[in-house]
């Protein structure tokens, strides 16, 4: 008898902290830094207003949407210096030879 095979069900889940993804805590964690930084609370109000706004952005937009723009609308070299994109043709050329 082998031993049993243990299957991970949560391997490939977003980081959390507390009950929000990482990117929705950066959104409501970055306004409150800069509100402890320069004691103005209006920092504050833009984070309660950008959260819904970002939650709904995130749902209407899946995951890779940004990436496959940055593909069509920037130039090939300016990916590669980035390290965004790597092997890929230039977007401009839409008939490819194998």
């Amino acid at each position: 008898m082998s031993e049993p095979q243990h299957l991970y069900r949560s391997l490939d889940n977003p980081i959390r902290i507390l009950f929000w993804s990482m990117d929705e805590f950066l959104v409501l964690a970055t306004p409150f830094f800069l509100c402890l930084c320069f004691g103005n609370l209006f920092f504050l109000l833009g984070a309660l207003v950008a959260k819904p706004f970002y939650t709904k952005l995130k749902k209407r937009f899946p995951q890779g949407t940004f990436k496959h723009q940055l593909y069509w609308h920037f130039p090939k070299r300016a990916l590669e210096k980035m390290g965004k994109i790597k092997r890929l043709p230039p977007s401009h050329c839409r008939e490819l030879l194998l």
